[in-house]
């Protein structure tokens, strides 16, 4: 099963899924992000080629979170 990648942008969430996890990305309005449940080791895999479709976004993160 492939990486999933579901966008609101109305409401500033990113959804990424792929069989076991959800990963969520919140952004601010201040251009912060915050990553929550960004999975197993294994997944950061899945993670990088989203977060690097917006330029600069890794400096953005503000918080990560794992719930």
């Amino acid at each position: 099963m492939g990486v999933v990648v579901e966008e609101l942008p109305e409401l500033g969430l990113s959804r990424i899924s792929r069989w076991c996890f959800n990963c969520y990305l919140i952004s601010g309005d201040n251009g912060s992000l915050v990553v929550v449940d960004a999975g197993m080791p294994t997944t950061a895999d899945d993670l990088e080629p989203v977060l690097e479709r917006t330029p600069g976004v890794l400096r953005a993160v503000t918080a990560a979170l794992s719930t």
